[in-house]
């Protein structure tokens, strides 16, 4: 079963994203721009941690994204380097988070750049 990401999304975000992937040409690489123009909010030496500006706002109180620097898009690319740094961050971030998501390829809305949601799931009513 796949979720739709217009249920993970409020309305208003996904009318958003959806006007944003519209726009965009094959094999783009948002990330591009953002790495090169809006600094990060956590920066590592082979990862930036960013908000995501589309993000799956329905289901999750926090949705940031872990953006490799380097482009690359496969976890059996990375680096040992990479690699390693990878396990750090999420050894150092897991206290923060509910879960780190890698979509596989039939899921990826950006299939160039491997990056990982870092999600906090929105309270369940007791």
């Amino acid at each position: 079963m796949i979720i739709q990401r217009s249920v993970l999304r409020n309305p208003e975000t996904h009318a958003k994203y959806l006007a944003a992937r519209a726009a965009e040409q094959p094999d783009y690489d948002p990330f591009d721009q953002r790495l090169r123009e809006e600094k990060p909010f956590r920066r590592f030496r082979h990862w930036c941690l960013y908000q995501n500006l589309y993000p799956y706002d329905a289901v999750a109180d926090t949705h940031h994204l872990l953006v490799a620097v380097r482009k690359f898009s496969r976890s059996s690319e990375m680096t040992s380097e990479e690699r390693e740094e990878l396990e750090q961050i999420k050894a150092e971030l897991a206290p923060d988070y509910d879960c780190l998501i890698e979509n596989f390829p039939r899921f990826q809305s950006v299939p160039v750049r491997l990056h990982f949601h870092l999600i906090v799931w929105k309270s369940l009513p007791e």
